[in-house]
């Protein structure tokens, strides 16, 4: 594992602050369209903050490619280059490719030792890099609305709501979630049945006038759908109830669940 030799964060930015004019130098020959810069303070992730020598890439250079085929070909001339040009104060120290992990900015991550100090180079395919961009914005703005808890399982932050609540309103609250259940559930049942009896013209005659009326339906009504056409048109609503009473039942086997002891 690499490490700066300075453990204190304004010396290793004052040191990359002094190698920088030196390695915008080296990277226009090596790399001639890549952006050299510092990385600012605040992009430091909390490791970083609680131990400086981790920080490898406080003087940066960054080179976005077209494609993948491009970042390998960057990699290839980078390396070429730096053994075939006048630099003996550079060399790479390791490499580290994170396109296949799956969290983390995706890039192909060069370590460059120049006179005991580190920098890197990261080489990024730009597809990808505008589409972690984009995935940044939403995930600022959702953390905005307060849709993610980065430090809490889902578990923990349902529990936290629920705990907010005042014992006088959670009587209310779970009386009114249960009664939206049921009714979601009964007129998903009622979408169900009035779709399939509506084209299943076959058995509508057969049924009372009382359950035709209910579901206002016209006995004389005639349509050309075959029975399983019918079935198919009212199979999302046959989901619907499905899925709105497993809510119901799984919420009565959990108050029914001991508590430990």
């Amino acid at each position: 594992v690499l490490h700066q030799r300075s453990t204190d964060l304004s010396t290793i930015y004052s040191d990359a602050q002094s190698r920088l004019p030196l390695f915008v130098r080296a990277m226009k020959l090596v790399l001639p369209n890549a952006t050299v810069k510092i990385k600012l303070l605040t992009h430091l992730s909390n490791e970083e903050q609680q131990s400086p020598e981790k920080v490898l890439d406080a003087l940066r250079c960054e080179l976005v490619c077209e494609d993948m085929l491009g970042v390998q070909e960057a990699f290839k001339g980078l390396e070429d280059r730096i053994q075939s040009e006048d630099l003996a104060s550079l060399q790479i120290a390791a490499v580290q490719d994170t396109f296949a992990e799956m969290s983390g900015h995706k890039c192909c991550q060069v370590i460059l030792q120049m006179e005991n100090y580190f920098a890197s180079v990261f080489l990024m395919d730009a597809f990808l890099t505008r589409m972690d961009n984009e995935l940044s914005s939403v995930t600022k703005l959702a953390a905005q609305f307060g849709l993610l808890d980065d430090m809490k399982s889902k578990w923990e932050t349902s529990s936290r709501l629920w705990n907010s609540v005042s014992d006088v309103r959670r009587p209310l609250v779970l009386a009114g979630t249960i009664f939206l259940q049921v009714l979601a559930l009964a007129m998903s049942m009622f979408m169900a049945l009035q779709y399939f009896l509506r084209y299943a013209h076959r058995i509508r005659p057969q049924l009372p006038d009382l359950v035709l009326d209910g579901l206002l339906l016209d006995r004389g009504e005639e349509s050309g759908e075959t029975i399983l056409e019918a079935i198919f048109l009212a199979l999302p609503y046959l989901v619907l109830v499905a899925v709105f009473l497993q809510q119901l039942v799984c919420r009565k086997q959990r108050r029914k669940r001991p508590q430990p002891t």
